[in-house]
């Protein structure tokens, strides 16, 4: 109970909010548990096991894993540890850099941290999934990007087996896969 009379017009309109802030969210909730369990696919022991981390936990350490292009072209800042204790960071690429020229009006911002062992589930993940379209892999099969650009929904994630670097770029920052692609190429992460 408020200490403050509340009008009836105001607590009818909270109510309503929350209703619908509940239906919502249980929404949300119920739908995430809807997927089949395929008893023939199940993960293996290996994939099951903890994510181990924590090798990469300065700045210097993170940023020494990117390509020299994009190493340069970016700029920095640290955030805080993920679940396995590796150190990610908050990168921007400026629309006047060569990496982005002509991509993008705006920054190109993206999370990078470094974690082998995620970075080879991450990869084994999307090439057993059913959407082999939205990867892109390098030519030795290290590296690969998730490209998806449909229904409003852009994202582009990459993962390096062989450095363990994790990059998830902003929705937004690339308005098209082929910009995607394109920069993704100019910043020595695909080749």
């Amino acid at each position: 109970m408020s200490p403050y009379p509340v009008p009836a017009e105001t607590a009818k309109a909270t109510r309503a909010r929350y209703l619908i802030a509940f239906t919502a969210a249980t929404f949300v909730l119920t739908s995430c548990g809807t997927t089949p369990v395929d008893e023939n696919n199940l993960p293996t022991a290996t994939s099951n096991a903890p994510l181990t981390g924590g090798t990469h936990t300065t700045i210097d350490a993170v940023t020494a894993t990117l390509p020299p292009a994009l190493a340069q072209s970016s700029i920095c800042s640290q955030g805080s540890n993920t679940e396995a204790g590796d150190l990610y960071l908050l990168c921007s690429v400026s629309p006047a850099s060569p990496l982005n020229q002509g991509l993008s009006d705006n920054n190109i911002v993206y999370l990078i941290w470094v974690n082998k062992t995620e970075a080879e589930r991450t990869l084994q993940h999307w090439r057993e999934e059913n959407r082999p379209e939205l990867i892109t892999e390098n030519t030795t099969h290290t590296a690969a990007a998730r490209l998806e650009y449909r229904d409003a929904v852009n994202s582009v994630h990459y993962v390096d087996t062989i450095t363990g670097l994790n990059i998830d770029i902003s929705a937004g920052g690339l308005q098209t896969a082929e910009a995607a692609t394109t920069f993704l190429h100019r910043a020595d992460l695909m080749n």
